[in-house]
């Protein structure tokens, strides 16, 4: 998820304005395309992986959306929700992003409506975006698992189904929220990472570890991902040669790459260490 900080915020938000609306059948049949500009995004609750507006990736993957569509006129149909008079995307954000990006005189995409309260829409996204073919990280999966923990409106088999893990290491994330919430109080951890929950259970800390390393981490790879799109992943010596003479300076280049060979070998999520 985007923000684990103002998801709740979110929930709560959409909860006020009365749940989700409900239609019937013939109302979903006959709602097959909606204006683009009519769908709005909350990727702090629907939006389980963490890379949207951060990786050369994601970009590489709208970029070959966009080629798609030029090509077919059309992508797969996009699910929405109607909150509020509000119609907010619960899958398939790459694809918006690509209709959005696409330009032209398109005017209106495809789209799959859902019917069901948040909470049920809230597991639909995750359950659309962890297999294998969404490429969600360990983490991201993880941190999508502790926030169905966090809803508490699931239980511990249908969170590891959705999530797959085992049933125990859900029981493990709501030991430790239950930990936390007990030796800290001061902390609204629902605002929380898993990652900075199981930190603190580990170290017996009130604070979180020095979160200003992962802000600035984000801000970079944002700044990259807007200018560079998938250049990296296109042509990666083009990137490392680009980034050699941003640099200038051959000792700042070479503990640059120490610590990405380091970050390489990690295979559960980047995690910063240094």
């Amino acid at each position: 998820m985007a923000d684990t900080a103002t998801w709740k915020i979110t929930l709560e938000q959409l909860e006020a304005r009365g749940g989700v609306e409900r239609f019937s059948d013939e109302d979903k049949k006959r709602i097959q395309r909606l204006p683009i500009t009519d769908v709005h995004v909350h990727p702090d609750v629907f939006q389980p992986r963490h890379d949207t507006d951060t990786s050369a990736k994601h970009a590489a993957h709208v970029a070959e959306l966009i080629r798609a569509l030029h090509a077919t006129k059309a992508l797969d149909p996009i699910t929405v929700i109607r909150v509020g008079g509000e119609w907010i995307l619960i899958d398939g954000h790459s694809r918006l992003a690509a209709y959005q990006e696409a330009g032209g005189r398109r005017t209106h995409i495809p789209v799959t409506v859902f019917s069901g309260t948040l909470d049920e829409a809230l597991q639909y996204s995750i359950a659309a975006n962890t297999p294998d073919k969404a490429n969600m990280t360990r983490e991201e999966k993880r941190e999508a698992m502790f926030l169905l923990v966090k809803r508490g409106a699931c239980t511990a088999a249908e969170i590891a189904r959705l999530g797959s893990a085992s049933e125990s290491s859900v029981d493990r994330m709501r030991r430790d929220l239950k930990t936390v919430q007990r030796d800290h109080p001061q902390v609204d951890w629902l605002t929380r990472s898993y990652t900075n929950v199981r930190w603190t259970v580990k170290n017996n800390q009130g604070e979180t570890n020095p979160m200003w390393k992962d802000e600035k981490v984000k801000r970079v790879a944002r700044v990259l991902t807007k200018h560079l799109g998938g250049t990296a992943l296109e042509s990666p010596a083009v990137f490392a040669a680009g980034m050699a003479m941003h640099l200038d300076d051959p000792g700042l280049l070479k503990a640059i790459g120490e610590h990405l060979l380091r970050l390489a070998e990690r295979t559960d999520g980047v995690k910063l260490d240094f």
